[in-house]
C-alpha cells in the first residue's frame, strides 16, 4: 500500500527482498561489523542525504482534488486503483454505497426524527477527510535533479 511515495532506491531494495523470499532465501548472509556507540549519524543532524518527495500542487488544490474525489469516488474508480490496491479499492466502494444508501433510507424514511442526523452526516465528514489526506498524501513527487551542464573543456594545446 504505501509503495507510491517510495525513492527508486527503495523500490529496488524492496524487490530484491522479494526475489529473496520467493526463493527461499530470507535469511540471506548478512555482513556483521561492529558499531560504535560513540557514533553520531551525521544524516540525523544535517538531515538526509535523499531528496524530499514534494506535494505536486498547492494544498488547496489537492483539498479540492480530494473532495472531489471521494463525493464522485466511482467515477474516479481508476485513479483510486492505482493509489490503493484492488482490495482496498472494493472495501471503499462498499463503504461508500452504504453511506449513499444510509443517505438515502434516512431522508426517505416515515420517521427522521428517531435517527439523529449526526449519525449519517458523522461517516460522511470521515470519509471526506480521510480522503482529502489520502491525496494529498500521495501526490508527492520527488525533485528530479537539474540536467548536468558540464563546462566547456579545456583543450590541450
Amino acid at each position: 500500500i504505501g509503495a507510491y511515495d517510495q525513492q527508486i532506491w527503495e523500490k529496488s531494495v524492496e524487490q530484491r527482498e522479494i526475489k529473496f523470499i520467493r526463493l527461499g532465501l530470507r535469511n540471506k548472509p548478512k555482513k556483521t561489523g561492529h558499531v560504535k556507540p560513540d557514533l553520531i549519524d551525521v544524516d540525523l543532524v544535517r538531515g538526509s542525504a535523499f531528496a524530499k518527495a514534494k506535494p505536486e500542487s498547492p494544498w488547496t488544490s489537492l483539498t479540492r482534488k480530494g473532495i472531489v474525489r471521494v463525493v464522485f469516488f466511482p467515477f474516479f474508480y481508476k485513479w483510486w486503483l492505482q493509489v490503493t490496491s484492488r482490495v482496498i479499492f472494493f472495501w471503499l466502494l462498499v463503504l461508500y454505497l452504504l453511506q449513499v444508501a444510509a443517505v438515502v433510507l434516512f431522508y426517505t424514511a416515515q420517521s427522521p426524527h428517531n435517527i439523529p442526523l449526526t449519525e449519517v452526516i458523522g461517516p460522511i465528514w470521515l470519509m471526506l477527510l480521510l480522503g482529502t489526506v489520502h491525496c494529498q498524501i500521495v501526490s508527492t513527487r520527488t525533485p528530479k535533479p537539474p540536467p548536468s551542464t558540464g563546462g566547456k573543456r579545456r583543450r590541450k594545446l
